[in-house]
């Protein structure tokens, strides 16, 4: 029969060999040929091991691993998981320098923070009004206000002039403008114009004509004006031929 005392001192040795091992285990490095020892936790974080604050953050500690959510801004969390500071706040409006025109109206575009989502500021953007470029007495282009430039051309038959034609011919007399309000016809015509149009005149005199139209410039600044010269030629002379009288 086997004693008490013999059964006590097996297991006291069993119990040493096994904590011999692990402690050998723990505390002896086994270095490979690239400077490894494989053992995370030595206080050194050997990054040409593997070690990375992922897999050994004891090591290779690092405060601002990751961003999270957290009461509604994206915060910085290190390689346990704790949080650390703030990293961005979620909340609030931005003006941009972005404009745009709608109409002869400029608009700017806002930047918008509403909360947080998988670590980042939800963001959207929107476009709000401005200014108005009439109030300026000017006009929208490319996001901005500037002043207008006015500018009426008048064609005669389709062209610059000068034009001859015949006695009691009809013209055809075009105009068109820009960036301006109102016209006024002067010179051998008169009255008040549309910024476009076009008109027939049938000539009945022999002179030559000269159209005018003056137009306001559209921001009040003055105004511009073109004309177009017509030379009315006399109809040539009609030869009426006689017959031959005979007197024998």
């Amino acid at each position: 029969m086997i004693k008490k005392e013999t059964i006590l001192f097996t297991l006291i040795v069993c119990f040493a060999l096994i904590s011999l091992f692990y402690f050998s285990k723990i505390f002896t490095k086994q270095v490979s040929a690239d400077g490894c020892d494989g053992f995370c936790g030595n206080g050194v974080c050997e990054q040409h091991c593997g070690e990375n604050p992922t897999n050994c953050c004891v090591d290779c500690y690092t405060e601002h691993f990751e961003k999270k959510c957290y009461n509604g801004d994206v915060w910085w969390y290190d390689c346990f998981g704790d949080r650390t500071d703030k990293a961005e706040e979620c909340r609030g409006e931005t003006p941009l320098n972005s404009y745009r025109c709608n109409g002869n109206k400029v608009e700017r575009k806002w930047k918008i923070k509403n909360g947080c989502s998988s670590g980042q500021c939800k963001i959207t953007y929107e476009w709000r009004f401005y200014k108005d470029c009439t109030q300026e007495g000017k006009i929208c282009q490319n996001g901005q206000c500037v002043p207008t430039t006015p500018s009426v051309d008048i064609k005669a038959n389709g062209s610059d002039g000068p034009v001859e034609v015949n006695y009691q011919d009809w013209v055809q007399l075009t105009w068109t403008s820009q960036n301006v309000s109102s016209c006024q016809a002067s010179g051998d015509w008169s009255g008040s114009k549309s910024t476009s149009g076009q008109e027939s005149l049938q000539l009945n005199t022999v002179k030559t004509y000269t159209f005018i139209i003056e137009c306001e410039a559209q921001d009040g600044s003055g105004t511009v004006n073109d004309s177009v010269q017509i030379k009315v030629n006399p109809l040539p002379p009609t030869v009426i031929t006689k017959p031959t009288v005979s007197t024998r």
